[in-house]
């Protein structure tokens, strides 16, 4: 499944990021202290203009330093050659909680030879 979605009535907060330039590994394309209890309920990333080499680019959604998908595979992914949304299923149940102060940040875990540019990417909280 190509990004996850998110009933707009249930989004109570987005953590938003963009890049214009190619991204580099370890990036952090977003950081944002929640001031709301909830949980995260979508996340979509897209990728405009391919990068370069073999590989994905690959990003994570964290909580405090802690990924939201158990499993390093269910991370939102795209080929290194592709452009369009990235491919990821939804954050496993537990990880994806967030309370007042807890930080969400978007990073970018790994690129090819040179990662997507005009990169876009959302994470929505909703209530829990």
């Amino acid at each position: 499944m190509a990004g996850t979605t998110a009933s707009a009535i249930a989004v109570r907060h987005v953590v938003n990021a963009h890049n214009v330039a190619a991204v580099t590994a370890g990036q952090t394309l977003a950081r944002d202290v929640m001031s709301i209890r909830g949980r995260i309920i979508g996340v979509q990333v897209y990728g405009a203009v391919a990068g370069t080499g073999t590989g994905n680019t690959v990003l994570d959604v964290q909580v405090n330093g802690r990924s939201i998908w158990s499993h390093f595979d269910n991370a939102p992914y795209l080929l290194a050659t592709a452009t369009g949304v990235f491919t990821c299923v939804q954050p496993s149940p537990g990880l994806r909680d967030v309370e007042p102060g807890d930080i969400v940040q978007i990073r970018l875990v790994s690129v090819s030879t040179s990662g997507h540019a005009r990169l876009s990417a959302a994470a929505a909280v909703g209530m829990r």
